[in-house]
């Protein structure tokens, strides 16, 4: 009897959705995220970090799943011990099986979150000086739109996201200034 108890535990623990330490939604990593600018665990160019433009770079997003309805995008630096966030957004819409987030546009029907400084917007990498941080972009495909304010923070996203991620996707890469 208690290992059946035990067995039925562990296959409904990833089933119900909940955060994993590392902070991802469960979920299938299979989406395929990519930009014209930044290379998977290459370095960020400085046009999208703190020290240049800070523009948000542009991101395509395959390989979405049946019963995507929107996609949902969170940029973490997760070097530190309390990973500072950058960007968040959310109810981007998207075509049968990809999408593409234009380069510093927010798409439209789109909802901007608020960012670690306290802005509703992109901000980029910014490691203290002397330092070299990683910075991941996350994509989740979602299978309804969320009923969340804009403005609204990475941990209230989280929370609408529980039970709602299809799938998810990353892109990662390193700043230093």
């Amino acid at each position: 009897m208690r290992p059946l108890l035990v067995a039925c535990i562990l296959m409904a623990v990833p089933l119900s959705g909940c955060a994993l330490e590392n902070g991802d939604l469960w979920a299938p990593d299979r989406l395929t995220v990519t930009s014209p600018t930044i290379q998977n665990e290459g370095e960020f160019p400085q046009q999208h970090a703190c020290d240049g433009a800070d523009r948000s770079p542009g991101l395509s997003v395959g390989d979405l799943p049946p019963g995507t309805q929107t996609v949902a995008v969170v940029l973490k630096d997760v070097s530190g011990n309390a990973p500072s966030v950058g960007w968040v957004m959310w109810n981007v819409p998207t075509g049968p099986t990809y999408v593409d987030i234009p380069e510093d546009r927010t798409p439209h029907q789109a909802d901007v979150g608020t960012n670690s400084e306290g802005t509703m917007a992109y901000a980029g990498p910014c490691p203290p000086a002397g330092q070299e941080h990683t910075y991941r972009f996350t994509v989740y495909a979602v299978d309804r739109a969320l009923n969340l304010d804009s403005g609204s923070t990475w941990d209230a996203l989280e929370e609408h996201l529980q039970g709602r991620v299809i799938a998810q996707g990353h892109l990662s890469a390193t700043y230093a200034r």
